[in-house]
């Protein structure tokens, strides 16, 4: 292996605990790291220290590996730091180029004649972030400072990184400017860094301000805990500047290397990968590359090359006078003159090729004359021939060749240029050429003044370059419609829908108009996603969106917020008519689609929200819509205008909620038993324990009217350990009559996830004396999905303990029977769904026989619910299933009631003996 080998090294001193310890584990590019540093002094190694937000998604070092592939010569030493520190490196001699992005502190380290060569290279963005449910509603809002005042006037809990760090220092910037102060109670400042702070708000919900790559490099560790609610905005762009320390100021910098890295900064193939590193690490774009050549430099460098050029004709001018004047000495000046003319013809053809070889036109005005030299380059860019003999040589020759609406704006500038102190001049406007075309140009140039007069001094001439930027605007325009327009569809954002939205609420306002929103969602979307795949439901999706957008009046706007979510925005409409338009969108998707040789039908189902009845602020209208369109799916009824007596979110549910808190202290829950019958021998020998709501105004409220909403609270912990202890109390009450019944009881999501739970199970059991065998703990697939590996522990727990565990509604949620072999369960319960039309749908038996047998192979039993019938009964004991239960067994009954129909009924319970009285198994 050569020397060169491995000559990239990371350090990151100044950098939080939290992302050294990432370094060290190689979170930000291990495989570069090396186990020598650069001999001391070395002048082949570039020093380059980049701030923390950059290093820590990887990119710095993918950008130095592909630089070293590139000069194997230069050794790179990366030093990871925060964005203030980067600067205080370089100040200290320890850095010869920084990557950073603090300007008010860059604009300082240039003044002070540390930085040299400033050039902004990308940018990324800020973020705020919180939990995935938003209680404070910060997704959607108009702006930034909106969104801040919202987390503010909420109270929201919220944590910001440390105040030293560039992180802290935005986000101070951003709350000063909307005007929030920060002390509102459940605000917390930690003294950590930004990917710690992150951390710690995913863990305890809270809302947190960082940077999207810092957000990204630990999304695997924070999980979907914590998600951006509020980004894409230009308020939030985070750009880095690349800066070459100065040798004068600096005598140990080695600015050479450094301008030789900046080159590859802004080369092409650096931007690529800057544009697609975030997809690649992340699957996600971050940084948005938006460098340049710097033109300054080139500015520069050409003013110093053609003074030097004017320098040598004015010299040899002389020369040649002084030749002609001194005659006696003819001869040896004859000489002298025929050898400075061949250097003057020299120079002159180099600067002629120096002209021609650059794509910039070149241009040299003598303001003490008015005539101005056009090079050839510079007489195409404003469609002249180069040789064209008829060009004016003043500066109306430019000035008239001015887009019209520059015209104004440009020269001005250059009169307020020639009229202030010592500097670049540069403007960016339109020409007009002879042929038509109208390209941006970049005009630059540098006056030379009176140096009697100093800095101040009359300007006497003025030399620059004119470079043709068309390709960056267009660039620049296809990023700004980017920002605004989702990339799949074309169709407008939720950004600029949001924008749409209240520009439309302000002119409803004004003329007193009704105005609609309508959101849509394709009820199959899912089904085609798996079946097809992503790709095929992509195509969809564009397709949906063309047929949508057709025919449309220009005033309505239709946009995509993800996924397969719509929205139509139509101004100045009545109900019907909204009505009218979700009936002829459904018509519009009639027509199947075509994909991969198969024809696909697409129904969308729509949820309406008017203005002003429905609310007065585009993130209410767009709320409302979203709970009518559930309310439509969950329906089936294709559309559903708002209604707030229906909306959980409304101000009834709030009401009912204090209730539910209540209903434990006033007892007003109760608890009904299902009986669960073992199908090899007819017996019952367990119950499950269904809660019911004795409401005093409403009467007896069934499980599925307030229990999805209690989870939803996060108020189902104390009715789970009321059920817990009723339940057992009452299998012990049983035991003591002849009934030795095994009660199972449901645990709510909430609960699965406290560790505390098996410590209360064990302190129950023990209260009651019942025996762990007899209590099955169920729970649902989507509660142990929440935090698998919580979960996981909190059953292996329970399984400890010798309870059996049983998993409810199987295949409705996200697990599997693969997955299932990981989990320490013991029975699955198959969900009625698949159970009730097993009769009228053989594809419902297979589901049931495969489910069985696989369930069996694992060592699980199944449980089948929802059985309505005796046929369904047999055909269930037929297929292998272990229990049973539903209305044709017995519906849930009270505890007394249970007894009794133990007694009277055919079933018999576990402590029957001899031959069961009635088994409809065995007829």
């Amino acid at each position: 292996m050569h020397d060169h080998a491995c000559n990239l090294r990371t350090t990151a001193r100044g950098v939080p605990p939290p992302i050294r310890a990432r370094l060290r584990a190689g979170v930000l590019g291990a495989a570069l790291l090396c186990l020598g540093a650069a001999p001391a002094g070395d002048k082949s190694t570039l020093r380059l220290a980049a701030a923390t937000t950059v290093a820590e998604t990887g990119l710095i070092e993918e950008l130095a590996r592909d630089f070293q592939a590139r000069r194997p010569d230069i050794r790179v030493e990366v030093s990871v730091l925060g964005a203030l520190a980067t600067l205080t490196e370089a100040r200290q001699g320890r850095a010869d180029l920084v990557i950073t992005h603090h300007p008010p502190s860059e604009k300082l380290f240039g003044d002070e004649g540390y930085g040299v060569l400033r050039t902004e290279i990308m940018y990324d963005e800020w973020a705020i972030l919180g939990p995935p449910k938003d209680p404070a509603g910060v997704a959607g809002v108009a702006d930034p400072g909106a969104a801040l005042r919202r987390l503010a006037e909420r109270r929201a809990p919220f944590l910001a990184a440390a105040p030293q760090s560039g992180t802290h220092k935005k986000m101070a910037e951003l709350f000063e400017l909307a005007g929030v102060k920060t002390g509102w109670r459940g605000f917390e400042t930690t003294d950590i860094g930004a990917a710690a702070t992150l951390q710690q708000a995913a863990q305890f919900e809270s809302y947190t301000f960082a940077n999207m790559g810092t957000y990204l490099a630990n999304r695997d560790t924070v999980g979907r805990d914590i998600v951006p609610l509020y980004r894409d905005h230009p308020a939030l762009r985070n750009t880095y500047s690349a800066i070459v320390v100065s040798r004068k100021r600096v005598p140990g910098a080695r600015q050479e290397l450094a301008e030789r890295f900046l080159d590859y900064l802004v080369s092409d193939e650096a931007q690529t990968l800057i544009r697609d590193y975030g997809e690649k690490r992340f699957g996600a774009q971050l940084f948005i590359p938006v460098a340049h050549l710097d033109e300054g430099l080139r500015a520069r460098r050409a003013g110093a090359e053609l003074n030097r050029k004017i320098l040598t004709i004015n010299v040899l001018v002389a020369l040649l006078a002084a030749l002609a004047a001194a005659s006696v000495v003819a001869f040896r000046l004859m000489q002298r003159a025929r050898h400075a003319e061949r250097e003057r013809r020299l120079s002159e053809e180099r600067f002629a090729l120096a002209v021609s070889g650059t794509n910039d036109g070149i241009w040299d005005w003598n303001l003490d004359t008015g005539e101005v030299y056009y090079s050839p380059r510079f007489k195409e860019m404003l469609g002249y021939r180069a040789d064209d003999p008829a060009v004016a040589a003043d500066i109306n020759t430019w000035r008239n060749h001015i887009h019209p609406a520059d015209r104004e704006r440009a020269p001005e500038l250059l009169e307020n240029y020639l009229h202030g102190r010592d500097g670049i001049f540069s403007v960016e406007h339109r020409l007009l050429t002879e042929t038509g075309d109208m390209p941006w140009v970049q005009l630059r140039g540098r006056a030379q003044r009176d140096e009697a007069e100093g800095a101040a001094g009359r300007p006497r001439r003025m030399s620059g370059s004119m470079t043709d930027i068309t390709e960056r605007k267009l660039q620049e325009t296809a990023l700004a419609h980017a920002a605004l327009h989702d990339t799949l569809t074309g169709l407008p954002n939720r950004t600029l829908l949001y924008e749409r939205l209240n520009q439309a609420l302000m002119t409803a306002r004004r003329d007193n108009s009704p105005l609609a929103v309508v959101m849509l969602d394709i009820d199959n979307f899912k089904d085609i996603n798996e079946g097809f795949g992503h790709p095929s439901g992509d195509l969809i999706l564009q397709q949906v969106a063309t047929r949508l957008a057709s025919g449309r009046p220009r005033s309505h706007t239709v946009a995509r917020l993800g996924g397969d979510t719509y929205v139509l925005l139509a101004p100045d409409i009545a109900e019907k008519d909204v009505k009218q338009q979700v009936r002829e969108v459904n018509k519009a998707l009639e027509p199947p689609f075509e994909l991969e040789g198969h024809t696909i039908a697409v129904k969308a189902s729509a949820g309406i929200a008017l203005f002003p009845q429905h609310g007065e602020d585009a993130v209410l209208l767009i709320q409302r819509a979203e709970v009518a369109l559930h309310r439509a799916r969950r329906e089936n009824t294709g559309y559903a205008v708002y209604d707030v007596d229906r909306d959980q979110g409304s101000q009834r549910y709030f009401a009912f909620d204090a209730e539910l808190k209540q209903a434990v202290a006033h007892d007003e829950l109760v608890l009904h038993y299902q009986p669960i019958m073992t199908l090899r021998t007819g017996y019952i020998t367990a119950v499950e324990a269904l809660l019911r709501w004795r409401h005093p105004k409403h009467g007896l409220i069934a499980p599925d009217a307030f229990i999805p909403r209690a989870e939803h609270m996060g108020l189902m912990d104390i009715p789970t350990l009321w059920v817990l202890e009723q339940a057992l109390g009452q299998c012990a009450a049983w035991a003591e009559t002849g009934h030795p019944l095994t009660v199972a009881v449901n645990i709510s999501a909430g609960s699965l996830q406290d560790q505390r739970l098996p410590d209360r199970i064990a302190a129950l059991l023990q209260k009651t004396g019942v025996p762990p065998n007899r209590l099955e703990i169920e729970i649902t697939e989507s509660a142990i999905m929440i935090d698998p590996a919580r979960a996981k522990e909190t059953l292996e727990r329970l399984r400890a303990m010798k309870l059996a565990l049983v998993i409810d509604d199987f295949g409705t949620g996200y697990a599997s029977l693969g997955y299932l072999k990981e989990l320490p369960v013991d029975k699955i319960k198959l969900d009625k769904s698949f159970v009730t039309n097993m009769l009228n749908d053989d594809s419902d038996v297979e589901i049931v026989r495969a489910a069985t047998l696989l369930a069996h192979k694992l060592g699980l039993k199944v449980i089948a619910e929802g059985v309505e019938s005796d046929e369904v009964l047999k055909l269930l004991s037929k297929l292998g299933c272990d229990q049973a239960q539903g209305h044709y067994l017995s519906p849930p009954l009270a505890e007394t009631e249970l007894v009794k129909w133990l007694d009277a009924s055919g079933w018999e319970d576990a402590d029957a003996r001899g031959s069961p009285a009635h088994h409809p198994t065995s007829q």
